[in-house]
């Protein structure tokens, strides 16, 4: 928990100090800040892609993360997804992303993100049917989206991964 809120805290200082300093570095502490902010996103990228290869391997309930900012998910998404939009975000009962991926090599699963007080959970669940890209296909994996979905939105808060 102290470690989620000192790396937010870090980041708005860092924004706040480049922000200040802009004028007088001729907006060069603007760039650097966003510099190293993209390489922080790029690194919790691979994080959050390990955690769901390491789920998915170990059939675990979900893998923790520490904080990652929303880019980190969004890119995540944009760069292992394997629909055209990539994820959807749900905030009922909580906040949680989840869209399919297909990471190093392995077959195409769903990913859910959950977005707690302590940083992130990675789930995931491993459908039983390869999907193809015809009409049958889609249909089947919408259901099991769905499927998975509906019962996370239905499940007790207290059976969430969520704090």
């Amino acid at each position: 928990m102290l470690e989620v809120k000192l790396s937010k805290s870090l980041l708005i200082i860092g924004f706040i100090f480049s922000v200040v300093a802009a004028i007088p570095t001729y907006g060069l502490s603007l760039l650097a800040f966003f510099a190293i902010k993209y390489r922080v996103d790029q690194a919790a990228v691979i994080k959050i892609r390990d955690a769901a290869f390491s789920s998915k391997k170990a059939d675990a309930d979900g893998f923790p993360l520490p904080y990652a900012s929303f880019s980190a998910i969004r890119t995540f998404f944009r760069m292992y997804g394997t629909t055209e939009r990539g994820y959807k975000q749900f905030k009922e009962p909580s906040i949680f992303y989840a869209g399919y991926v297909k990471v190093l090599n392995s077959g195409e699963f769903l990913v859910v993100i959950f977005r707690t007080e302590s940083g992130l959970i990675v789930s995931t669940f491993n459908p039983h049917l390869d999907f193809g890209n015809d009409a049958l296909s889609l249909l089947q994996k919408k259901n099991f989206f769905d499927e998975v979905i509906g019962g996370l939105q239905r499940a007790p808060q207290n059976s969430l991964p969520v704090r």
